[in-house]
């Protein structure tokens, strides 16, 4: 009953043949990826890419760094930090040396510590020293910058009022004119 229907249909004067067409629709994946006219399909794709491996390889690198870091600092944390067995074997390299005789004052231990602050303060201080100085420099930069431009727009002006000054007619006095001329002339040579 339904082909009989179907086949009327065709009869009529419809085009289709049964089977539609396939049209292909980009992916949505790709939709909206670089500048069609200027012919960049896939250039920004490509730019993300190479940014996102490069973050990578710098986070990788950074790790690598850490881990080096945090291997040479395990030793120097303080005793109660370490875990046990790396406490225990710098104790035994402790006790070899306090029985040599290498040991030395709680004095000088102290005055270390103090040399430390002490010095660390010096730097602070030498930064400060230094910040200032520059902070200086470069007002005593500005106002001389400064100064210069008000001399050149004071220098313009008076040559704009001599160029310019005019007769009762409203000509302009060449002389001032030629003046300038040769004022500048002779500046060159």
């Amino acid at each position: 009953m339904a082909d009989e229907e179907r086949r009327k249909g065709e009869k009529k004067g419809t085009k289709s043949k049964g089977k539609p067409k396939f049209r292909w629709k980009k992916p949505t994946n790709l939709l909206n990826i670089g500048n069609k006219e200027k012919g960049h399909a896939f250039a920004e794709k490509r730019k993300k890419m190479a940014i996102k491996e490069y973050k990578k390889l710098l986070r990788k690198t950074r790790e690598q760094h850490e881990n080096r870091q945090s291997a040479d600092n395990r030793d120097n944390r303080p005793r109660l930090q370490r875990p046990a067995r790396v406490a225990d074997v710098n104790t035994t390299g402790k006790n070899e040396t306090e029985s040599q005789g290498v040991r030395r004052p709680k004095s000088q231990q102290k005055r270390k510590q103090v040399n430390k602050f002490m010095a660390a303060e010096s730097d602070f201080k030498k930064r400060k020293m230094e910040k200032e100085q520059m902070i200086k420099e470069r007002e005593t930069m500005i106002q001389k910058h400064r100064e210069e431009v008000q001399e050149k727009m004071k220098k313009r002006r008076e040559t704009f009022g001599r160029l310019n000054r005019r007769t009762r007619k409203g000509q302009p006095i060449m002389a001032n004119q030629i003046e300038h001329l040769l004022d500048k002339i002779q500046s060159q040579t």
